[in-house]
């Protein structure tokens, strides 16, 4: 979705880096512009379905969307709960997709 704009390649021009790259640095604990519109761009990255797994992996996104809510959570920072919720959603769909393609694989190699 957000990729397909064009203006993607424009602010990774301007930037140096792709908006994923640069909201990643901002999804993480204690980070001054993590907000409900940061948490929003990297659901809808997430829903667009166009981020692999390794790329998740490089941002940090799975491992500080764990850090992120175990914090929210701790710290009752309830503003941010269902989106977090969602972004978790995504990934656990995301890594259940990849489990199945995964175990497709193999039955068809030993058909």
């Amino acid at each position: 979705m957000i990729e397909r704009t064009g203006v993607t390649s424009k602010l990774k021009q301007i930037f140096g880096t792709s908006i994923l790259e640069s909201l990643a640095r901002f999804f993480q604990v204690g980070h001054p512009r993590l907000n409900r519109h940061t948490l929003k761009i990297i659901h809808a990255y997430l829903s667009s379905h166009q981020i692999s797994l390794s790329e998740m992996m490089s941002h940090k996104i799975l491992r500080n969307t764990n850090l992120l809510l175990t914090s929210m959570l701790k710290n009752r920072q309830e503003w941010s709960l269902e989106i977090m919720l969602d972004i978790l959603l995504e990934l656990l769909t995301h890594l259940n997709d990849v489990v199945k393609k995964a175990q497709e694989d193999q039955i068809v190699e030993h058909i």
